[in-house]
């Protein structure tokens, strides 16, 4: 193991080749990095791994879409995958099964979601829902845009832009467009900026008409 000293500064760390530098407030520190294989990952580990995996695959169908929108900047100090990933990890079982649609986490952000939001699911037949809510919020607020993603048989919509201001306390909208019948719909609010966005809530759709 060697010690590197730093000057002005300077801040080294990670893996290069075969070699690991470790940063501690002494200094950076070289030494090999552990060799592991197959053979020798506990079950636990192998289970941690096929969970990683799964939860991984299930984040990648939103590279383009929610991830780059919305989670791109909400930590300067980790990616916006990674804290989406992160976030969505509790939504599965230690298997990698997705265990409660409502676990998943699409939107992330500083703006309020509204108490007591209702959603009347009467025209999902013909493909539209109304949502409605007590509070309008207060100035710039009012314009917040109301955004919806729809999911069914482990597919998901892009992000649609419904229309409805939160000052409108409501509206109704289509159902996104998706490849399979909705049995989810996620719901969320973005800044007429889009620098801002809520939390996203999940309201299920089966047996909801």
């Amino acid at each position: 193991m060697a010690l590197i000293n730093e000057t002005n500064g300077s801040s080294l760390s990670g893996l290069v080749g075969r070699v690991v530098v470790v940063k501690t407030k002494w200094g950076s520190y070289m030494r090999s990095a552990p060799q592991y294989s197959k053979s020798s990952w506990t079950d636990s580990q192998k289970v941690h791994r096929q969970r990683f995996k799964r939860v991984s695959e299930f984040c990648r169908q939103f590279r383009e879409t929610v991830i780059p929108q919305i989670w791109k900047d909400t930590n300067v100090r980790a990616s916006g995958y990674a804290l989406f990933l992160k976030a969505n990890m509790q939504a599965f079982s230690s298997q990698g099964e997705l265990t409660d649609p409502a676990l998943v986490k699409l939107s992330t952000g500083v703006l309020e979601f509204p108490q007591g939001l209702q959603l009347n699911a009467a025209q999902l037949m013909e493909g539209r829902l109304t949502v409605s809510w007590p509070d309008a919020g207060s100035g710039i607020r009012w314009r917040d845009e109301l955004m919806a993603i729809a999911t069914g048989e482990g597919h998901y919509s892009d992000i649609l832009n419904t229309g409805i201001l939160r000052g409108q306390k409501g509206g109704s909208f289509e159902l996104p467009e998706l490849k399979t019948d909705a049995t989810h719909l996620y719901l969320f609010f973005g800044s007429k900026d889009r620098r801002s966005y809520s939390d996203s809530e999940c309201y299920s759709l089966i047996n909801a008409s």
